[in-house]
This record gives structure tokens, C-alpha cells and sequence, in this order.
């Protein structure tokens, strides 16, 4: 391939990437983030507790089975 043709080819995939970084579903106002449901649930002290306790803190969920 030729220099010139090298370079239009590598211009233009540039421009049709940054292209698809200006989709309009990227641009503009976001929807605001939704509540979790409360959960209320029992540890294994025995203890009831609630997500809403832990409400600005990091909370990892592990729904795990065993059958």
C-alpha cells in the first residue's frame, strides 16, 4: 500500500471511531440510580438485620445455592 493510501485509510478509521464515540445514547442526561429493595434476612448469630442499615456502604450480595 502506498504511503498516501496508508494514511487516508488510517484517517479515516480514526474519524469513524471518534465517530462512534459522539453517539447520542452516550451524550446527554443519564437516568438516575433506582433503590435496591429492602432485604431483610438473619445472619448466622441469629441477628436480624435489613439492607437499609447499610445504606452508604459497599454491600456485596451472595445468593448462593446448594442442591
Amino acid at each position: 500500500m502506498r504511503p498516501s493510501r496508508h494514511a487516508a485509510t488510517c484517517l479515516l478509521t480514526g474519524a469513524l471511531a471518534l465517530a462512534g464515540c459522539y453517539s447520542p445514547r452516550f451524550v446527554g442526561e443519564r437516568e438516575q440510580p433506582k433503590m435496591a429493595p429492602e432485604i431483610e434476612g438473619v445472619d448466622f448469630d441469629g441477628t436480624r438485620f435489613r439492607l437499609s442499615d447499610y445504606r452508604g456502604k459497599v454491600v456485596m450480595l451472595d445468593f448462593w445455592g446448594h442442591w
